[in-house]
């Protein structure tokens, strides 16, 4: 489990290496979080599969103040809600 202080992962290439790293640390659940305040800069609400992860996105308005976190996709079933 770990946390990462991103940028943002909408930029290009960004989930890429998000997952590479996720991968080299063998790390199976990641928040997400930028300054302070949880922000992925992606606008909408999303869940994703890429590669042996699922990427949970809550969206925030303009951009700003999404949540988000990624999850082994052996985990996901731990997952209640989202």
């Amino acid at each position: 489990m770990g946390t990462w202080n991103l940028q943002g992962i909408n930029e290009q290439g960004a989930v890429k290496t998000l997952i590479k790293e996720l991968k080299q640390y063998k790390v199976d659940i990641l928040e997400t979080h930028l300054k302070e305040v949880q922000e992925t800069h992606l606008k909408e609400k999303s869940v994703q599969e890429v590669d042996e992860y699922i990427l949970y996105n809550s969206g925030g308005n303009d951009r700003r103040f999404g949540v988000g976190f990624a999850v082994n996709k052996n985990l996901a079933a731990r997952v209640k809600r989202f």
